[in-house]
């Protein structure tokens, strides 16, 4: 004896969102793996010589500062492994006012990361790359602040 009791057809639409449900949560492990990748060190260790301004700074401690204007920018000069960090005045003609004191380092990578040691008569510190391009470099000091740098254009008011 036959009934005309309908077929339910909710297996079909599950099926169909269950299938979206695991491309999308596929999708976003992904995009999670691919932003946690670290850079290679020695990959960052070519995009470290240049100028260089501060854009903003971050900390657990204080509240993220962002520059609009730096009166000061970093040169930094890499050869091999090790390099020097020099403060430089820009002016208004493209030219720089450098400082007396240049800050010496020494690279190592350790693990994945890349470490700029530091040292002066007067200090020894350490600061990790936490990414390099040609654009950006992002720094990390042992205190846990974070310093994103941009590279830096000169301005040249007198040129024609």
């Amino acid at each position: 004896r036959r009934t005309n009791r309908k077929r339910n057809k909710t297996s079909t639409p599950i099926l169909q969102n269950d299938n979206i449900m695991r491309s999308l949560y596929l999708f976003v492990a992904c995009i999670v793996l691919w932003g946690c990748q670290t850079q290679n060190p020695e990959e960052m260790k070519t995009h470290l010589s240049g100028y260089w301004e501060i854009d903003h700074v971050q900390s657990e401690h204080v509240q993220d500062m962002e520059f609009t204007y730096n009166n000061t920018i970093d040169y930094i000069e890499v050869d091999g492994n090790a390099g020097v960090r020099t403060k430089l005045q820009p002016n208004l003609d493209g030219s720089y006012i450098g400082s007396k004191t240049a800050e010496r380092f020494i690279l190592k990578i350790e693990g994945d990361s890349l470490n700029m040691y530091y040292e002066t008569p007067f200090d020894k510190w350490k600061e990790t790359v936490i990414r390099a391009s040609d654009e950006e470099l992002v720094v990390r000091n042992e205190e846990g602040i974070q310093y994103q740098y941009k590279k830096f254009e000169p301005i040249n008011v007198f040129e024609d």
